[in-house]
């Protein structure tokens, strides 16, 4: 065996200067192991005139231009078994298919062979999901109509993948809307400073949780990629539904002090 993974010098055949032995794996072609070895599938052929490149044998031997080693496989190696596909593969793995793909250049995912040999690469693991954080609405008293209960609430923010985060929004004791003004329901209002440097504007729709007749609680949830930075801020806000005018805010929070 040479230095070079995947070369037998053997005594069967000899090659010309500048060409070396090689032995014909499952799954190879000679568009494959021109694209390991970083030479052409003519070089090959002209290499060996007598094979029919559409007939390969596992064991044959050719000659092929060279001794570049293969590509290194930075991780493990893996045996084709019946049924596998890339994609399956990849999920046993933990991995994504554009990285396993990406780790086997001269393999065919769609032309797998039993007995190939493949690389699965390390990829490093994300960076873990942060916990949900929470921050305490309060209640902006000035805007309350005389003798109402005085409302409260929570801003909950959760990691939802690498680069998105669920907004929600809980609120209770609000005054019925229509007390209020030609309002149907509550919006909360998402001051957030987006990655351009810009602060951008979401509303969350809250829906009503009854209990008999009456409204106990309004709640809400958006997905969106900001996460919190001070500055950032929650308002609720009685809404017309139909034309989007909002009224005064009721409820505030300050999301830069999201707290775990």
């Amino acid at each position: 065996m040479s230095m070079y993974e995947g070369f037998i010098y053997a005594q069967q055949i000899t090659c010309p200067a500048g060409a070396v032995p090689y032995t014909i794996q499952a799954g190879d072609t000679i568009y494959r192991i021109a694209g390991r070895l970083g030479t052409t599938v003519a070089a090959i052929l002209a290499l060996n005139p007598g094979i029919n490149p559409n007939a390969l044998q596992i064991g044959q031997q050719i000659c092929v231009p060279g001794a570049a080693p293969p590509p290194t496989c930075t991780g493990t190696t893996y045996t084709i078994r019946p049924g596998d596909t890339f994609y399956a593969i990849a999920a046993r793995y933990g991995i994504s298919l554009q990285a396993l793909i990406a780790a086997n250049p001269d393999v065919d995912p769609n032309r797998l062979v039993v007995g190939q040999t493949i690389c699965i690469p390390t990829v490093t693991p994300p960076a873990p999901v942060t916990a949900p954080c929470s921050a305490l609405l309060q209640p902006v008293t000035a805007s309350l109509p005389p003798a109402a209960q005085i409302p409260t609430g929570a801003a909950v923010v959760r990691q939802v993948a690498m680069s998105t985060r669920e907004y929600t929004v809980v609120a209770s004791a609000l005054p019925e809307p229509g007390t209020l003004g030609n309002f149907n329901g509550y919006v909360a209002v998402l001051s957030l400073l987006a990655e351009t440097g810009q602060r951008m504007t979401v509303n969350i729709r809250l829906g009503s949780s009854q209990f008999g007749t009456q409204t106990v609680a309004w709640a809400g949830s958006t997905i969106t990629a900001p996460p919190p930075v001070p500055g950032d801020t929650v308002e609720v806000r009685p809404a017309n539904i139909a034309t989007g005018r909002q009224g005064p805010a009721l409820l505030r929070a300050d999301l830069g002090t999201c707290r775990t």
